[in-house]
């Protein structure tokens, strides 16, 4: 009880690990509009989330979150490559879940190739305005004279609004090239 109260260990984890064989149907009865085992993202009841500026999750995105004693969870894509070895000690980790109606904006990267081109920049943050988003930061790398890379973080509402915007800039004759970015 002392490692819960201090921060040391998760109360959830604890508790199913008490529960032994039976805790996921003892999940499933307490709470059965949510899959067993999972959180819901927002209302996670007095919990210290963050989301991971590595791969920078949104709602949409398959997410697991990591226990970290003393500053609550960090919310991370699961195919994050920063996760390492979390997943193998499941008492550090949980599948978590987005709510239905999340209604937040979050940061998200996206690294567009564009050929090299007078006021590409411009051309690009308009396109990305127009789309109802917001420009966090944005770097540039010139790579061989003819191309650049753009590296944008922007704030959006969800994976359909990233691919929407996405959608938009690859109608730019400039633009060779969207990801968005892994970690």
């Amino acid at each position: 009880m002392a490692d819960i109260g201090l921060g040391n260990r998760m109360a959830r984890l604890v508790a199913r690990r008490m529960a032994g064989p039976d805790a996921e149907r003892a999940e499933e009865i307490i709470d059965h509009e949510k899959p067993a085992g999972q959180l819901a993202i927002k209302g996670t009841e007095g919990m210290v989330v963050n989301f991971a500026k590595c791969c920078r999750p949104i709602p949409g995105d398959a997410i697991i979150a990591v226990f970290n004693p003393g500053s609550g969870m960090s919310v991370h894509r699961q195919e994050c490559p920063n996760l390492g070895d979390f997943r193998k000690g499941g008492e550090s980790w949980l599948d978590v879940c987005w709510e239905e109606d999340v209604d937040t904006e979050f940061s998200t990267e996206i690294r567009i190739e564009v050929g090299a081109k007078r006021g590409v920049l411009a051309t690009v943050a308009a396109s990305i305005a127009e789309m109802g988003c917001n420009i966090e930061n944005v770097s540039i790398e010139e790579r061989d004279g003819l191309s650049s890379t753009l590296d944008f973080i922007i704030a959006v509402r969800g994976r359909k609004h990233l691919a929407r915007i996405i959608c938009h800039l690859r109608s730019l004759s400039p633009v060779m090239r969207i990801t968005r970015a892994q970690g």
